[in-house]
């Protein structure tokens, strides 16, 4: 699952990018120090050269989970138990929540996105590794369609669902 090196070879109009995130590298930064202090590297960000690079292999091993929405004013939050995962390696990194952004924030060679789902794993170790799908304007997404008419529409709201099954791997076409 690294990402392709040209936009125009993502099938279905999806683009997929794998990142890791330190799980405290940015809580409290050192005064004058800090990369997040200076404002680099942060998201939303450009991928204007990307480059391949050797990585384990990822294998997805996602269960369909029930459904748990909340929407906190800023996004709509998917949060699970049980829905599985990635494995990299001898390395599980569970799947704790899908969130969506419109637009997407995220640009790839300048390429702006009107929406991003990002889904967030956490390994053992409590690093958060995000897979981050870009969205272009396309063809309905079945499983997107399935999921909208049960999101929480006003900030405050949670909508639990045991009956809408909610499989990121049909989010990631797999």
């Amino acid at each position: 699952m690294s990402p392709p090196a040209c936009p125009g070879r993502f099938p279905s109009g999806l683009i997929m990018t794998l990142g890791l995130i330190a799980g405290a590298a940015c809580a409290a930064p050192a005064p004058g120090a800090s990369l997040c202090e200076r404002g680099q590297r942060q998201s939303p960000i450009d991928i204007s050269a990307p480059q391949r690079r050797a990585l384990p292999p990822l294998q997805a091993n996602y269960r369909p989970a029930p459904l748990r929405a909340v929407n906190d004013g800023h996004t709509v939050r998917l949060r699970f138990s049980g829905a599985g995962g990635l494995d990299e390696g001898h390395e599980r990194l569970a799947l704790q929540q899908i969130h969506f952004h419109t637009p997407g924030g995220d640009r790839l060679a300048g390429e702006e996105f009107p929406m991003a789902l990002h889904l967030l794993h956490r390994s053992r170790a409590g690093q958060l590794v995000p897979v981050v799908v870009l969205y272009r304007l396309g063809a309905e997404s079945a499983a997107l369609a399935g999921l909208l008419d049960h999101l929480p529409g006003q900030p405050g709201q949670e909508q639990v669902s045991p009956e809408v099954p909610v499989d990121a791997a049909r989010l990631l076409h797999l």
